[in-house]
């Protein structure tokens, strides 16, 4: 079974990925903040990471993505950006494998999954 780490700060899109996931079958880890998304994921080394772009601390959702990409134990896991913003930060985008855009629909939540698809 996959395990996905979800991470984003508003409870209801939160809750929202981890009833898509479900549908998938996926076993499903949830964090709300860079810190507690770290200590779950060296905990538990999951397959696939989505994480918000801003998630109201001092650090971002591409911090995590860069954490994720340095650590030997958890840089192989696909690593999925959600946003309502545009990312064009110089070479940011090789941290993660794919961008969804919000607002999104569940087909394109769990398209971004198809290791075929990446788009910035």
């Amino acid at each position: 079974m996959v395990q996905v780490l979800v991470v984003d700060d508003e409870p209801c899109l939160l809750k929202a990925m981890v009833r898509l996931l479900k549908t998938e079958e996926c076993e499903v880890l949830t964090a709300t903040n860079v810190v507690e998304a770290l200590q779950v994921a060296q905990e538990h080394k999951p397959d696939i990471l989505i994480t918000d772009y801003n998630l109201g601390g001092q650090l971002d959702g591409l911090d995590l993505c860069q954490a994720f990409a340095h650590d030997a134990g958890l840089a192989t896991a696909r690593r999925v950006l959600v946003s309502g913003y545009a990312v064009k930060q110089p070479g940011k985008t090789a941290l993660f494998d794919s961008f969804i855009a919000k607002p999104f629909t569940a087909q394109e939540f769990l398209r971004a999954f198809d290791s075929d698809y990446t788009t910035y």
